[in-house]
């Protein structure tokens, strides 16, 4: 090592654990239907969430996944907020709309379903 004191200041570094990625809880988390399974029958909207978080592509295939989450929270939004919900779903759309790459259909699909998470929270639904 040409600089003994670089060496001493990194070696620490290499000694803090790295929060491990959840694993994906399908049966086979490669294929999407296993995934699309699980989120289907996951105990609630945010378990849901969390499926789709841990499974995710960062791609086109999200979308997929987001439909799955907001099919599991949507019927527990409150009436007075559906149209809150749909509001934001639009914007969510919207935002990355005129953006080209699959990445961005993946962070309008997440946008899509924190959405619905959130107002299905606000609606008092587990």
């Amino acid at each position: 090592m040409r600089h003994p004191l670089i060496g001493l200041v990194l070696l620490p570094l290499l000694a803090v654990p790295v929060a491990a990625a959840p694993e994906c809880p399908a049966s086979s988390p490669l294929q999407m239907d296993a995934i699309v399974r699980a989120i289907s029958a996951a105990p609630g909207c945010q378990p849901a969430f969390k499926i789709m978080e841990a499974c995710a592509f960062g791609s086109s295939a999200d979308v997929q996944t987001g439909s799955a989450v907001v099919d599991k929270c949507e019927p527990g939004i409150g009436p007075r907020l559906k149209a809150a919900f749909e509001r934001e779903r639009k914007a969510c759309v919207a935002k990355y709309a005129n953006q080209d790459g699959t990445m961005y259909r993946s962070m309008a699909a997440f946008c899509v379903a924190k959405a619905a998470v959130k107002y299905n929270r606000q609606s008092g639904a587990k």
